[in-house]
C-alpha cells in the first residue's frame, strides 16, 4: 500500500516539475523589437556636405538599455544610397533608441553620456581627396515623432592626411598625437 501512495506522490511531483519547466521555457529572456531609423549625416570635411550611404554601411544604435545594436540598409536600398537613408534593425524590447554612431563597430559602447568608439590607427587613401567608407566617425541623437525615428548625424572625427612630397628626405613615418 505504501508503494502505491509513493507512486502517486512521485507522479504528482513529476507533473508539477514538468509544468514549471514548461512555463519557464516559454519565457523569452531577450526579446527584440524591429524598428527603422531614417539617418542623415552631414560632414564638414569638404564643406557642409551630406553623405550618401552605401549598401555596406551599418550604424551602431544605442538603446535606452545601453545595448549597441547593428542597423543596416535593407537589401533593396538604392546604390549609392539616398540621404536620408532608412536603416533597419532590432533594439531591446521595451527600450527606446537613443544615439546613433556611424560606422557600426561591435566594440563601441556607452556609459552614461559617454560613447566610446575606436579610431583606426592605419588609413590608406585610394587617391587624393578620398575618404574611405567608415572613416568619418559621426554621432547623432535619435528623435521620435509619432512613432517615426530619425537621427541627424554630425561628423565628430575626420582622418588627417599628411603629404610628404616628392623630394627625398628619408622620412618613413609620421605620428600625430
Amino acid at each position: 500500500m505504501k508503494a502505491k501512495y509513493f507512486s502517486y506522490s512521485l507522479a504528482i511531483l513529476l507533473t508539477a516539475v514538468a509544468g514549471c519547466t514548461k512555463e519557464s521555457s516559454d519565457l523569452q529572456t531577450d526579446p527584440k523589437q524591429k524598428i527603422t531609423i531614417s539617418a542623415e549625416c552631414v560632414t564638414k570635411t569638404y564643406g557642409l556636405e551630406t553623405i550618401k550611404f552605401n549598401k555596406t554601411d551599418h550604424l551602431s544604435v544605442f538603446d535606452s538599455e545601453g545595448v549597441n545594436n547593428d542597423f543596416a540598409l535593407p537589401s533593396d536600398a538604392p546604390t549609392p544610397g539616398n540621404a536620408p537613408a532608412s536603416f533597419e534593425g532590432e533594439i531591446t524590447s521595451g527600450s527606446q533608441p537613443q544615439y546613433v554612431v556611424y560606422p557600426y563597430e561591435a566594440a563601441s559602447s556607452i556609459s552614461g553620456d559617454v560613447i566610446t568608439v575606436t579610431v583606426p590607427d592605419h588609413y590608406a587613401a585610394k587617391n587624393a581627396n578620398s575618404v574611405l567608407r567608415g572613416m568619418n566617425i559621426s554621432v547623432g541623437e535619435v528623435v521620435e515623432n509619432e512613432g517615426v525615428y530619425s537621427a541627424h548625424l554630425m561628423n565628430i572625427c575626420g582622418i588627417v592626411g599628411v603629404e610628404i612630397g616628392s623630394y627625398e628626405i628619408g622620412l618613413k613615418n609620421v605620428k600625430l598625437s
